[in-house]
């Protein structure tokens, strides 16, 4: 088994890719997840929180408008 072979040489070539690329990925994989994990944490309690203040503010916003409108119409009769 000749080392100068073309075929040889890109048969090692991708052996040795293949296991670069798996050890990355053992390597680089619990640190990705944990960081993905966080991020997806930190962004479902943004995303609940934002939605949480959305529905306090259409749940007032109704009944605030209806009193600015008769304060306003109460302004104006008093001029």
């Amino acid at each position: 088994m000749e080392f100068t072979d073309p075929k040889v040489q890109s048969a090692l070539i991708a052996a040795a890719v293949t296991i670069a690329t798996l050890l990355l990925r053992a390597i680089t994989k619990p640190i990705w997840e944990r960081n993905f994990h966080k991020f997806k944490l930190e962004s479902d309690y943004t995303y609940d929180q934002r939605k949480k203040v959305k529905e306090a503010i259409s749940k007032h916003k109704v009944p605030l408008l209806n009193s600015a409108e008769s304060l306003n119409h109460r302004l104006w009769n008093f001029f």
